[in-house]
């Protein structure tokens, strides 16, 4: 039976009477930044193998689950395998918790029952982190305002060096909806100038008409002297010489906004791959 008959099934469905079809839900514990994989006995439901078919299906765009990470995938078998499922934390640092809210379908010969559960996932803090921020941290004087540049007094990476470790950086992607309330780029903004028909002290309240005409421009011919941030992968050495800058689009806002960072650290010897947020 595929998951593409959904539809037409659950016209017909009806809820199960009895106990809950969920066995056990342990949750997930997963480090900062990191991702973890489920494992049988951490989530189980009363269904065996040889008698019914049954799905888990992620639901999504729920204001309150996921807020911090993503389960994938998005549709799974009851009966999956010890890689197979994955939640991956985003690396925000907000939330000590997240929530994943599931439905279990179970399919017999004449009935379709369902389910809806949520998942608890713990977040905890990293033992280590190749990832060090400071002592520098990125400041935006006011709204539609630019930041400095990431550099080395900002962000540092630590790793072990040596030839066969290439570390790469990639910059968070739709997945992560970070930054929220900004936007990455590089280069130097054109500066206000002085004009002999206005006084010198109108150059401030200029500087920020034309930071907010930037803030508000989509493409980069109104960016005036910025450019956006399309690169999404480049090596960590590279990275901190860039000139990425975080700029404000999006007032009111609140005063912390993230830029979500995925570092992949990769050993050519034996391919196996590192990444943290």
């Amino acid at each position: 039976m595929g998951w593409t008959l959904l539809p037409i099934l659950l016209l017909g469905m009806t809820c199960s009477a009895h106990h809950s079809l969920v066995k056990v839900n342990k949750g997930l514990k997963v480090k900062r930044g990191q991702s973890a994989h489920l494992q049988e006995g951490d989530l189980q439901f009363h269904i065996p193998r040889q008698k019914d078919a049954c799905k888990v299906e992620v639901v999504l765009n729920e204001p309150i689950t996921q807020r911090v990470g993503k389960l994938t995938p998005q549709v799974f078998d009851c009966h999956y395998l010890a890689d197979e499922v994955k939640y991956v934390h985003n690396g925000c640092p907000i939330l000590k918790e997240d929530t994943v809210k599931l439905r279990l379908y179970r399919f017999t010969e004449t009935e379709t029952y369902m389910e809806v559960f949520s998942l608890h996932v713990d977040i905890m803090k990293p033992e280590c982190s190749i990832i060090k921020l400071g002592p520098k941290f990125l400041e935006v004087p006011d709204f539609y305002g630019l930041s400095d540049a990431v550099d080395g007094n900002v962000v540092s990476f630590h790793y072990e060096r040596r030839s066969s470790l290439e570390c790469s950086v990639r910059l968070g992607g739709h997945d992560t909806h970070l930054p929220a309330h900004g936007q990455l780029v590089t280069g130097e903004p054109d500066k206000a100038t002085i004009r002999g028909d206005e006084p010198e002290s109108f150059i401030p309240l200029r500087q920020q008409l034309d930071n907010k005409a930037r803030a508000m421009c989509k493409t980069e011919d109104c960016l005036k002297g910025l450019k956006l941030v399309k690169v999404t992968k480049i090596s960590c050495d590279d990275f901190l010489v860039m000139g990425l800058r975080y700029q404000h689009i999006d007032p009111p806002s609140p005063d912390i906004d993230y830029i979500a960072i995925r570092l992949d650290l990769k050993d050519t010897r034996s391919g196996s791959i590192y990444q943290v947020f």
